[in-house]
């Protein structure tokens, strides 16, 4: 399956991975700005905690947010595929994804299987 990957940053001085970018320094070793480097950041990792929204004033629900510590590094907030139950510690795939009136990243299970 197809990956998405996120542009993010990288300290060149300690080796952390942000994403999102920033542009203010490493928060985990104060470097400043200029020893953050543009990285690809591929969307795949691990399913760290979910939540389902059952009420919203505009998207259509229910729908689920997910936390996602992708396998470079950051801890990354997305969407989940609305077709699949998560389990927190399977491994999942971003990918885009059409959802209200633009793209998002939608992770879904790295491996399908019976449910």
């Amino acid at each position: 399956m197809d990956h998405a990957v996120l542009h993010g940053r990288q300290c060149i001085s300690c080796g952390l991975r942000l994403f999102p970018p920033q542009e203010y320094g490493c928060p985990g070793c104060g470097a400043l700005a200029d020893q953050l480097l543009a990285v690809e950041l591929p969307a795949i990792g691990r399913l760290h905690s979910f939540a389902v929204v059952n009420l919203h004033p505009v998207l259509p629900t229910p729908y689920t947010i997910v936390e996602v510590e992708l396998d470079s590094g950051p801890l990354i907030r997305a969407l989940f595929d609305p077709e699949e139950a998560p389990a927190i510690g399977e491994r999942v795939i971003g990918q885009g994804a059409t959802y209200g009136s633009g793209t998002e990243l939608v992770f879904a299970r790295a491996e399908k299987g019976p449910q």
